[in-house]
């Protein structure tokens, strides 16, 4: 009686416990109530269960306010995720508001929807990449081998949303050649996208100085064509008297080398 007694006192202060040391609490309890069944004698097993069905209510009200302060844990932590949730979206907000008021609101529009297929298509490329276990019924348990079939598949979406990704990369380093200084900005913390723009504007520079020169480039070689045209026309009657006159030459040649090697033997 004095162990159950120290027991249910203990309870008073089990308030805010955890559901765990609840539970080994209720086990003591219901361990002490065996232990002093075990030891009545018949003409005390009246008091016995009264003071049993004391015990236990006393066990059940404690349980009722574990179960509240759970429930009040988990509504503060749900307020908490609201109130991290809202801050959030609250900071989004406020960067986006000073995106727009720093570039203009049709940029940033712009800008957002190709940000937003990139990552889209950065997010699905790298859930292709986690593997996932598949359910094997003759061994009964999970297994992450894939059938041919299967990788095939996934290297055709790999390769489609790989090409998604580049196309959508591309058109964002075009928007900030055409001016969209959002996307230069978001792309200081964009490596892939940098390369791009990196890229776009060598090859925009570069037709540019081409241009700037095609016009005399093309004066000076169609010159130059038209001067070898002549030259060759000139040149072609008299081609044939030299070709003829070398190989004279080299008929003559030949015969005295064999004249010469006559007069040896």
């Amino acid at each position: 009686l004095v162990t159950l007694q120290n027991l249910v006192l203990e309870g008073d202060e089990l308030r805010a416990t955890s559901r765990t040391d609840f539970e080994a609490y209720e086990k003591k309890v219901e361990t002490a109530l065996f232990k002093l069944e075990r030891i009545v004698g018949p003409e005390e097993r009246s008091d016995f269960d009264e003071v049993a069905a004391l015990a236990r209510e006393h066990v059940n009200q404690r349980r009722e306010l574990m179960q509240l302060h759970e429930q009040r844990n988990e509504a503060v932590a749900e307020q908490g995720n609201e109130d991290q949730g809202r801050d959030q979206r609250g900071e989004v907000n406020e960067q986006w508001e000073a995106a727009i008021t720093k570039h203009g609101e049709a940029i940033v529009e712009a800008a957002n929807d190709v940000l937003m297929e990139i990552d889209a298509a950065a997010t699905v490329l790298a859930d292709l990449e986690k593997s996932e276990p598949v359910h094997d019924p003759e061994i009964g348990g999970y297994t992450y081998a894939i059938s041919e079939k299967e990788r095939e598949e996934t290297e055709q979406l790999r390769a489609k949303i790989e090409q998604q990704h580049d196309k959508a990369i591309s058109r964002a380093a075009r928007l900030v050649i055409e001016g969209n200084t959002y996307i230069r900005e978001v792309a200081e913390q964009h490596p892939d996208l940098q390369r791009a723009i990196d890229q776009a504007e060598k090859h925009a520079q570069r037709p540019e100085e081409e241009k700037d020169k095609t016009p005399a480039n093309v004066d000076t070689i169609a010159e130059q064509q038209r001067d070898l045209r002549n030259e060759e026309a000139e040149r072609q009657p008299n081609d044939t008297d030299a070709r003829e006159a070398h190989e004279l030459a080299s008929t003559v040649d030949a015969t005295n080398r064999l004249q010469d090697q006559v007069n040896k033997d």
